[in-house]
């Protein structure tokens, strides 16, 4: 993979955050698969009690399983980015995985990943 003007193969879409590990991977789909994971990634979001967060760039967020006590989510531990169109027209990859090595690692991203492209987001009740 190409890096893009600014050095990085991420640009400025990476989902790593200060002081977690980051892995360049070229999971390649169709489009419409990548665009499944991630209706099923906002149906499975932090408001439905689920430990998702999709953001603008294809990039997604796995929040921890711990909870404060008002119930929400304590913060992100992984995630990765989406590209579409990559490698070419039609399809999408992802192309970073990215976790806090102290909170998660890069199976627990990767296990993520397979429940989302795995799964059928019309079957997948919100609650």
């Amino acid at each position: 993979m190409a890096p893009l003007a600014d050095g990085s193969p991420f640009g400025a879409s990476t989902v790593a955050q200060p002081g977690w590990e980051r892995r360049t991977i070229e999971a390649v789909m169709p489009r419409e698969m990548a665009s499944d994971m991630l209706k099923l990634a906002r149906k499975l979001d932090l408001v439905a009690g689920g430990r998702f967060a999709v953001h603008v760039g294809g990039r997604v967020w796995l929040w921890s399983r711990e909870r404060r006590p008002d119930g929400t989510r304590e913060r992100p531990v992984a995630g990765f980015t989406v590209a579409w169109d990559v490698p070419t027209r039609g399809r999408a990859a992802v192309r970073e995985i990215a976790w806090d090595p102290q909170r998660s690692s890069p199976t627990e991203v990767c296990r993520a990943i397979a429940l989302l492209a795995r799964s059928d987001p019309e079957l997948v009740d919100g609650d």
